[in-house]
């Protein structure tokens, strides 16, 4: 598909825009004339609807950069603590937190876990030694699919010498 093609209108194929008459008494012509828009004045948002896009007159062109996010899983947390005890510990310690949220540990009722997203730019900054209070463990946050799949990764011999 050409960039021309990703463009929505409401233009027959048999019309261009330069047969299409600007002035005109009849009603219907100037229905459709107001409905019209150009190519320029629309972009396609991958969803089959199409979007406004503002014009200037500026010469104007940028990208935009992601900001990305380190995902981490936190375990061994009193069930005590609270989830703003939790933001403001790692606030305090200069931690931008993207995402937080507390849930129970399935090993004790005693402790619980937590999904934690930083910016990447904190990321060095919660992976030092002594960051966390006594107790609590960080490491990197894996999908459910990695999660099993780490386990099948282990040496036969390895799991065999566990018997």
């Amino acid at each position: 598909m050409s960039c021309q093609q990703s463009f929505s209108t409401k233009v027959s194929p048999h019309i261009t825009l330069d047969n299409i008459p600007v002035r005109s008494t009849d009603r219907t012509t100037q229905s459709y004339n107001s409905r019209m828009r150009s190519p320029e004045s629309e972009i396609s948002n991958g969803t089959g609807s199409t979007a406004a896009v503002q014009s200037t007159d500026d010469n104007f062109f940028t990208g935009v950069s992601r900001k990305r996010s380190a995902r981490y899983y936190l375990s061994g947390i009193d069930s005590k603590s609270t989830r703003s005890g939790i933001m403001t510990y790692l606030e305090s310690r200069n931690v931008q937190v993207t995402y937080l949220r507390l849930f129970q540990s399935r090993n004790s009722l005693r402790y619980v876990s937590a999904k934690l997203n930083v910016s990447e730019q904190c990321a060095n900054i919660i992976e030092g030694e002594n960051f966390w209070p006594s107790g609590v463990h960080c490491r990197c946050w894996l999908s459910n699919q990695a999660w099993y799949q780490r386990s099948s990764e282990v040496p036969s011999d390895i799991k065999q010498g566990e018997n």
